[in-house]
């Protein structure tokens, strides 16, 4: 996922405290052309489980919605969604049966 920001050491901040409690940490950070580019990683991000979503909203922000189920994507997804300082709308999810 790529989204253009305003102020990338205060987004890069947000995203970091927000993907982190999902074992995703800074994995590179450049000039690419004329702009700065940063990136998160995660080795295996199919391993999220419901309370590493439930800690990705708690870091990420009260302005999305409460971690829960999400039937309309699939059985057992459960997800939240945060928003970044500029708007951008960022999901976790757990795709894992109860």
């Amino acid at each position: 996922m790529n989204f253009r920001v305003t102020d990338l050491a205060r987004c890069k901040a947000f995203y970091i405290a927000a993907r982190s409690p999902l074992g995703y940490a800074p994995c590179f950070d450049q000039r690419f052309d004329n702009s700065q580019v940063a990136g998160l990683g995660h080795a295996d991000p199919a391993r999220h489980d419901r309370a590493a979503v439930d800690a990705f909203q708690a870091a990420g922000s009260t302005d999305g919605n409460a971690p829960g189920l999400q039937p309309r994507h699939r059985a057992h997804c459960y997800g939240a969604y945060v928003f970044g300082p500029d708007g951008n709308n960022v999901e976790a999810v757990c795709h894992a049966p109860v």
